[in-house]
């Protein structure tokens, strides 16, 4: 049984990680109005009070467009409370298990980006990540960050539920066209995740759904599989919707190196989103 702490439990994977864990190792979660990761001093008196196996930070300012305008908030929470995070795991020889995005590249390479190609992000949300991945590098004895995707899968804002949501009051859907990745079902990656903890593996692995589409191939099977036969989703140019961030056009991670450390492959995206809002209905 390990001790793990984890922050950002109000979020949709800090939930349901502790939902996880609870049921076989001693768990520590904290929201981030209850441990605020940008507060050395009170960070440093949980970690020592606690002394954990694991810490596994899914706290993050994650509004890619409202980073834009406070990217000083951004930095504290994607960055410095990184810092703080790897610093103190030290001092208790704990892992740090931090969780990134596929924003820390351009979008530029056109196939599936492994962990070894060159980072590039373009707007204030991937650039904050990546140095909260800089500083896990540098800083950390023990450590894990796995980079995810378009995380859906529970009643957490994300681009499912507003799907569902625009679709109870709207006959069509714009949705853009010109963006590609995976789509991540949140208890796959949670699983990949307890084994990559609980089975001793350190390093940086990409962990996604299976299969790429686009944000409007995306939408439209939610509206498949949800049986809205009355609603339509049409394609249309990023340019439709203008946000102050810059999106990478094709973000698609490569999941090979997890699929080969651990043993088990990620699900394609359609599966698993198939089976969620089977279970939903």
């Amino acid at each position: 049984m390990l001790k793990i702490l984890i922050t950002g439990v109000s979020g949709q994977l800090g939930g349901l990680m502790h939902r996880i864990f609870e049921m076989k190792h001693e768990v520590y979660g904290h929201s981030s109005s209850e441990l605020d990761i940008t507060n050395r001093s009170l960070l440093l008196c949980v970690i020592r009070n606690i002394k954990p196996d694991v810490i596994l930070n899914c706290a993050s300012y994650n509004h890619v467009d409202s980073a834009e305008e406070n990217s000083l908030l951004a930095e504290e929470i994607n960055s410095t409370g990184v810092k703080y995070l790897a610093e103190l795991s030290n001092i208790v020889g704990a892992k740090l298990v931090h969780i990134s995005t596929d924003y820390v590249f351009d979008g530029t390479k056109g196939i599936p980006y492994d962990e070894n190609d060159k980072t590039n992000p373009l707007n204030v949300y991937g650039r904050t990540k990546l140095r909260g991945e800089e500083y896990v590098k540098e800083i950390c004895e023990q450590y894990i960050i796995v980079r995810t995707s378009w995380l859906y899968g529970t009643n957490k804002r994300n681009f499912v539920n507003t799907i569902l949501t625009l679709s109870h009051n709207k006959n069509e859907i714009l949705v853009v066209n010109d963006q590609k990745g995976n789509p991540t079902y949140a208890p796959e990656l949670a699983m990949r995740i307890d084994k990559l903890i609980t089975e001793g593996f350190s390093g940086l692995f990409h962990c996604s759904g299976d299969g790429i589409c686009s944000w409007y191939e995306f939408a439209t099977s939610i509206i498949h599989f949800s049986n809205k036969q009355n609603v339509r989703i049409l394609p249309v140019p990023s340019e439709y919707y203008p946000s102050k961030a810059n999106r990478p056009r094709f973000s698609a991670l490569d999941n090979s190196k997890i699929t080969s450390s651990i043993g088990i492959k990620m699900p394609n995206w359609k599966d698993s989103l198939e089976g969620y809002l089977m279970q939903m209905r």
